[in-house]
């Protein structure tokens, strides 16, 4: 072999070999879950991102596509609740609300307030009570004027209610409006989006 093949492949399997940054995975992760402790002690905001970023025991962290509507509560920095959406099932969910608010009368500040079941799944070895097959669900509004209320449930893949939100007018135009946004959007880079760690 000669001296300039010689140094090329020795090159290339040098490179080869040579360990860089690990690329996070491309995977579905649960498709809805609490927090170890959901109770709201204080004040909450819903957030919703794509894509999702997942931490793992060991590894790169893995990436889900898919659209997360979670409750935030940032004083205490958890995901108290969460699901996570495809086009199919984020479609339905948009229609619903679009109906809902139409003639909703409009409110000049969010307010949002999460309420629990009694009985909550168990909390697994990563800190979040997992609801595989749960999802979001749009209750529809209560009230009338200044005091509608807009309800949405997180429920089971049973059709069990686990978690209510409810908000007002505001807030719910804002999430219609971050959801449609959030869905219409092609994936973003998969070294970028939320990183779902519910906390303790």
């Amino acid at each position: 072999m000669r001296p300039g093949v010689a140094l090329l492949t020795a090159l290339m399997l040098s490179g080869c070999s040579s360990s860089g940054p690990a690329m996070p995975r491309m995977t579905q992760g649960p498709d809805a879950a609490l927090s170890a402790n959901p109770t709201q002690t204080g004040d909450v905001r819903i957030v919703v991102m794509r894509p999702v970023r997942d931490r793992q025991e060991r590894g790169p962290a893995a990436v889900d596509q898919r659209t997360l509507v979670a409750v935030l509560q940032p004083d205490r920095a958890v995901w108290l609740s969460s699901a996570r959406l495809d086009a199919a099932s984020a479609m339905p969910l948009l229609a619903a609300m679009d109906a809902s608010l139409q003639d909703a009368p409009p409110a000049t500040q969010s307010q949002v307030t999460l309420t629990l079941a009694k009985q909550l799944p168990p909390v697994d070895a990563l800190g979040r009570r997992v609801v595989e097959g749960g999802g979001w669900r749009w209750v529809g509004k209560t009230g009338s004027g200044p005091d509608t209320r807009c309800h949405l449930s997180l429920d089971d893949a049973q059709g069990r209610t686990l978690a209510r939100l409810t908000m007002d007018t505001a807030a719910a135009a804002a999430l219609m409006r971050d959801l449609d946004r959030a869905v219409r959007t092609a994936p973003e880079r998969l070294t970028t989006g939320a990183s779902m760690e519910t906390g303790r």
